[in-house]
């Protein structure tokens, strides 16, 4: 199975009816920039932490929930 994030354009195929329709999303540049820029003030004191443990956890829960619930791979 390929990675579920990386930098090749990320394919969305829904079905409805039987029908599969395509939505191709390019790679973002640069998208987790303004995060490593947050953890990297609160490492150094200057901000609050921007990932609090709890909210990483439901993270976690949602993309498993999407990476096993039968979604086409491409």
């Amino acid at each position: 199975m390929p990675p579920l994030f990386s930098v090749r354009p990320c394919p969305l195929l829904p079905e409805r009816d039987g029908t599969v329709t395509r939505f191709d999303f390019p790679p973002l540049a640069h998208v987790q920039e303004p995060m490593i820029a947050a953890v990297t003030r609160h490492f150094l004191g200057l901000a609050p932490n921007p990932a609090p443990t709890h909210e990483g956890v439901q993270v976690m829960e949602w993309m498993e929930a999407l990476s096993t619930s039968g979604a086409r791979q491409v």
